[in-house]
């Protein structure tokens, strides 16, 4: 879930019913409320294979949603008619798929990539430039399945992310963008 205070609004995923939405059945959708009014939009019904993680640009033009299933990252554009415009900002290929997103305050987006323990040793975090090609990869040792990402708001340099299998909140260092 994430707010976007220039729109007054609440974007979130609904990964669909456990157990029926899949690849070959995607039932997860992207919803928007309209805080002013308690309005719930839809923005893509049911045609999502597990959507999770949910992030907005820096300028609250562009919502990105980790759509792990299909192992990739969506980037949603809003046109001034009101209509959203949907594309793939990165595809993925290995682990199971992208769980969490978090945007640095330079533009970069870290995608937390889940595996489960018994396929991965180690957990990765993914950093795409703002044109969507890879950074680089963030290795968390003994960490496959890193579930979420946020940024400190005081020090804009450290992540914090939560690893399901040891039941870890980590804290990381990460450098800014010199570009």
């Amino acid at each position: 879930m994430i707010l976007s205070e220039k729109n007054n609004s609440l974007f979130f995923t609904d990964s669909g019913p456990m157990g029926d939405t899949s690849i070959e059945a995607p039932l997860g959708s992207i919803f928007a409320i309209d805080l002013s009014v308690s309005m719930l939009k839809p923005i893509i019904d049911s045609k999502l294979a597990h959507p999770s993680g949910i992030a907005l640009s820096n300028d609250e033009a562009m919502i990105y949603v980790a759509e792990t299933g299909m192992n990739r990252i969506l980037r949603i554009v809003c046109h001034s008619s009101g209509a959203y415009h949907t594309s793939v900002f990165h595809q993925f290929a290995g682990r199971f798929g992208p769980s969490a997103l978090a945007m640095h305050p330079d533009g970069r987006l870290f995608v937390a990539r889940f595996d489960f323990t018994e396929s991965s040793k180690h957990g990765v975090i993914s950093i795409l430039q703002p044109d969507g090609h890879l950074d680089e990869e963030l290795q968390v040792t003994d960490c496959p399945e890193v579930t979420g990402l946020f940024f400190s708001k005081v020090q804009e340099d450290i992540l914090y992310a939560t690893e399901s299998s040891t039941n870890s909140l980590l804290k990381i260092q990460v450098s800014s963008n010199s570009q």
